[in-house]
């Protein structure tokens, strides 16, 4: 894929971006799809943990338990 039509007000927002900071626009839109797809990733993996733990696969604990468990307890 080489090519994105944006919705003319997002372009607007890009190009005064690119502006105001001085950088390409496919350099501001290459970073912002790179980080909004970084997100996404993250948000499922954490919906993945998330059921696992509804479904008593995977188990939490509490910061006060972990700091005992490595000794780091007051």
């Amino acid at each position: 894929m080489n090519w994105i039509i944006l919705p003319p007000d997002l372009e607007r927002r890009v190009d005064e971006l690119a502006r105001r900071s001085g950088k390409p626009t496919e350099e501001l839109v290459r970073l912002a799809l790179m980080q909004g797809i970084e997100d996404i990733e993250d948000a499922i993996a954490a919906e993945v943990v998330l059921d696992r733990i509804g479904k008593g696969e995977e188990r939490t604990e509490t910061l006060s338990d972990v700091e005992a468990r490595l000794g780091l307890a007051d």
